[in-house]
């Protein structure tokens, strides 16, 4: 048990220092960024996504496609459907 508990307690630690460099990216970053989740629910943004979305703390969780683009060209479920499949 001894070793199990160590070897999670190495992973647990990897995924606070991978959470918090990612963090400190968005905090950094002048880049409009949008992570989703696999379901295209809101995990995180940076506050320059809000130039193209209408997005508050409270949308964390909800689907991006519920929300409206503050930008024109081609269909916004199409593009994020061409992005998840293509990568």
């Amino acid at each position: 048990l001894y070793a199990l508990n160590s070897e999670f307690q190495s992973k647990i630690q990897e995924l606070s220092e991978a959470n918090s460099d990612i963090n400190n990216m968005i905090k950094s970053t002048n880049v409009a960024l949008i992570f989703l989740d696999k379901h295209f629910n809101i995990r995180k943004f940076t506050p320059q996504s809000c130039q193209y979305f209408p997005l508050s703390p409270q949308d964390m969780g909800r689907s991006i496609l519920e929300l409206s683009p503050r930008f024109k060209g081609g269909s916004f479920v199409e593009l994020v459907n061409e992005v998840a499949t293509s990568g």
